[in-house]
This record gives structure tokens, sequence and C-alpha cells, in this order.
């Protein structure tokens, strides 16, 4: 909890300056500007509390009470949701960006497969989907408008990567995950609820996992053993290797 205090504490003191300024002032259009950039700070933390594992009831309760007090005031203000714009359009170039990388990663790496051409124009596809997401918050475009075109292109690239997946390339996989990370950025900036352990992903981390403990025994020379300080080597290395094909079955009983 100990990275989100300062972030709640910036809403409480925000909160406090705007509630003094109410008692003083009936600019309510500077009272809503002013509103609007806490409910956009808000947003975000609030979501980040929500993920936090193991909160208690107590403040669980208090979370939703302040989110249902956000909503209140944004609709008394008609400030609708404030995105952090700039903010998420750095984030989607990003995106845009490791998707291209990407689709020219498939070329190169799945040069002899016969689904590449396939794959690179859905890759394309997918691209597309994101830079228009990016379009929407150019043009100020409601935050439903963005929010219902990104989960469309969330949809889309789920159905992607579960297509490239077993092509088990170290490279594509590298990129596979940088975007996933951006698209978690992207899912907090626009207060989308995370998503919980996708077992897909994890069984094809887990695989890659095993492919790289295979080649390091497979490189793992007898003349290294032996140069070694002085240790069971061998029996700890076949504890690992067992733990890990364990990690692999639990992973795949799990499904």
């Amino acid at each position: 909890m100990r990275e989100y205090i300062a972030d709640v504490l910036k809403v409480r003191a925000r909160a406090s300056i705007l509630a003094d300024r109410v008692r003083r002032d009936n600019d309510l259009n500077q009272i809503a500007a002013e509103y609007g950039e806490i409910d956009q700070l808000w947003r975000v933390v609030s979501l980040q509390l929500e993920n936090v594992r193991g909160l208690d009831r107590e403040s669980q309760n208090l979370i939703a009470k302040m989110n249902q007090s956000d909503r209140k005031l944004g609709d008394l203000l008609q400030t609708g949701p404030q995105l952090k714009r700039t903010e998420l359009l750095t984030q989607t170039s990003a995106l845009s960006n490791a998707l291209g990388i990407l689709v020219e990663d498939i070329e190169i790496e799945l040069s002899r497969e016969p689904q590449r051409f396939e794959l690179v124009r859905a890759g394309q596809e997918v691209e597309q989907r994101m830079i228009q997401v990016s379009n929407l918050i150019i043009d100020r475009q409601s935050y439903d408008a963005i929010k219902r075109e990104y989960l469309a292109f969330r949809d889309s690239w789920n159905s992607f990567a579960t297509r490239l997946r077993p092509y088990h390339n170290r490279i594509l996989s590298r990129g596979i995950q940088r975007v996933v990370q951006q698209d978690r950025s992207i899912q907090e900036l626009l207060w989308l609820p995370q998503d919980g352990a996708n077992m897909q992903e994890i069984a094809h981390l887990t695989e890659a996992l095993k492919r790289d403990v295979d080649e390091f025994y497979r490189r793992a020379t007898l003349r290294l053993l032996i140069s070694l300080p002085p240790a069971n080597y061998i029996a700890t290395s076949d504890e690992f290797y067992g733990t890990v094909e364990n990690l692999i079955d639990t992973v795949n009983h799990n499904k």
C-alpha cells in the first residue's frame, strides 16, 4: 500500500482546498474545472487501490463510498470523466509503435512459415485499430467512445496474440510482452478493471522458461561444472529442474 499513500494524500489535499473554495466562492465553472482535475486523479488512485490484494472489507467499502460520491459530484457539476489525454495519447502511441515492431519481427522471424503473410496482415489490422484509438483521443472524443474503441482493439489483440504464442519464438515473445505491458498502462488510464490471470499467457511463459532451462543444461559443459567452487550443484540443479516441471504441470492443469 505504501506506494499509493502519496497519491491518496494528494487527492485529500486537493479536495480540502476545493471544499474551502466552495464555501467562499460561487464560481461554478472554476469549481467544476478544479473538481475535474481531482476526479481525474482519484479515478486512477481508486482503480489502483481496488486491485490491491488482501485489502480489508472496511477499506473496500470506503473506496466504494468515495467512488459513489465522486460520481454524484461529477453529475452535479456536469464534469463527466476527466481523461489524462496527453498521457493517454503517449501510451497509445507507444502501443502502436510496439505493434509495428512486432509486425516487422513476424516478417523476419516467420519468413519460412506459410502463415506469415496472413499473420502480418492480421497484425497490421490490430495496429490500425490502435491508431484509431489515438485518433479519437486527438479529436477529443468522449470517454465512452474511446473506451468502446479500446475494448474492440483488445478483443482483436487477444485473438492475434493467441495465434502467435504457439510459435515459441523468443523475439516474438518479447514483442508480445511489450504490448501486454503497454495495454496494462492504458487500462489504468481508462479506469478499466485489470484482467485476472491470463492462463494462456502464463502457460506460454512457463513453457518459455522450461526451454531456457533446457538450453542452459545443454550448454553447461562438464568443464564448467568442474571449474565451479565446491558445492552440490548437481543436486541443486536437479531440484530446480523438478520445480520448473512441477510449475508447468500446475499451470497446465489449471488452464
